[in-house]
């Protein structure tokens, strides 16, 4: 892509700083007033009106966001989708390790990201295998506050009328028939994913993730639409 979106926010100083030039044998010193965290701005793929909510995008809801027409563009941007978010039924969703940076209090409750992350992670392994979940399992296998636990599933789900918790956006058929290997290697990281949570007695339907085969003929090739 041609131009990436930042954002910054200020951060406590919790000493006195200056800096230093030196510069024609003359040492110049200048105290710091303030210091900025730069990162890069995710906006587009969770614009949140609302603190927590996250939002799940389509890929070509995303292109149209962006505006991106050009095939070149759009597979740079399909790139990094896979840097800052993860597939599940077919759409992404902004990543666990984005939203919740290591080292900071996170969600309702003010607990440390790392275990909001790691429960965030083990409902999107769900949800990557059924578009339903119920909350009491998620609760009692995250061991999670249940505000916490509904505070995470409202970022990408809503609860029907079975009392489940549904997956919110359809299940995108049309980007997993074309965009085989890309899936392919989400499913991989799934189910890399999954061992390490069966490695620490996390419950997990036993149903495996699939990947739909695309049939080909020798003499077949895929369009340029096809390819993105």
């Amino acid at each position: 892509m041609d131009s990436v979106l930042m954002k910054s926010s200020p951060c406590q100083l919790n000493s006195n700083y200056v800096l230093g030039l030196f510069k024609d044998n003359s040492l110049i010193l200048t105290k710091v007033g303030g210091i900025s965290n730069i990162s890069t701005d995710f906006s587009y793929l969770h614009p949140a009106p609302e603190q927590g909510e996250v939002k799940v995008t389509s890929f070509s809801s995303l292109l149209s966001t962006l505006t991106l027409n050009d095939l070149k563009q759009s597979k740079e941007a399909l790139h990094c989708l896979h840097d800052c978010a993860v597939l599940v039924q077919g759409n992404w969703v902004i990543s666990s390790k984005v939203l919740y940076p290591e080292g900071t209090l996170c969600g309702v409750t003010g607990m440390p990201a790392k275990a909001l992350a790691k429960a965030r992670t083990f409902i999107l392994l769900l949800f990557a295998h059924e578009r339903e979940v119920k909350r009491t399992f998620v609760t009692t296998q995250t061991r999670l506050p249940s505000e916490e636990v509904t505070a995470i599933l409202e970022q990408f789900s809503a609860r029907n009328c079975k009392n489940m918790w549904e997956f919110s956006l359809p299940t995108d058929t049309e980007f997993i028939r074309r965009q085989h290997e890309d899936v392919k290697k989400q499913n991989f990281l799934w189910n890399k994913e999954r061992e390490t949570y069966e490695k620490e007695k996390y419950k997990i339907p036993s149903k495996a993730l699939e990947i739909p085969e695309r049939k080909r003929s020798s003499s077949s090739r895929m369009s340029s639409s096809e390819a993105v």
